[in-house]
């Protein structure tokens, strides 16, 4: 049985921002963990991925979205998208949870 292309992960240029805020120690583990846990089964739930209800997002995320917990402790929340058609990812949003307050980009955001 032939093995299943892997996904291919892309980041939205506000992603790109997001990395800004986010100490540069961390940028590789980011990268490395994503693309290892989201290039094969990006849409199988598990106890770190999930999908987000659509009330619980801002609005110009969309619909659709799934979030990510990853790096030491769980630290880091990776927002993103799937097209299963293309075999993409679109990573949408990177940022940190702090007790129970979700930032992206240095901006709160209610998740």
């Amino acid at each position: 049985m032939a093995r299943e292309k892997p996904y291919e992960i892309v980041y939205t240029r506000e992603t790109k921002q997001h990395f800004r805020v986010i100490p540069k120690k961390h940028h590789s583990a980011i990268f490395d963990e994503i693309e290892e846990r989201l290039s094969r089964d990006p849409l199988v739930p598990d106890m770190n991925k999930r999908e987000m209800r659509s009330g619980t997002l801002p609005r110009h995320l969309g619909i659709d979205v799934w979030r990510l917990r990853l790096g030491l402790n769980n630290a880091f929340r990776a927002l993103y998208r799937v097209d299963e058609e293309e075999r993409l990812v679109e990573v949408l949003a990177i940022g940190v949870k702090i007790n129970n307050r979700y930032f992206f980009g240095g901006e709160e955001w209610v998740v």
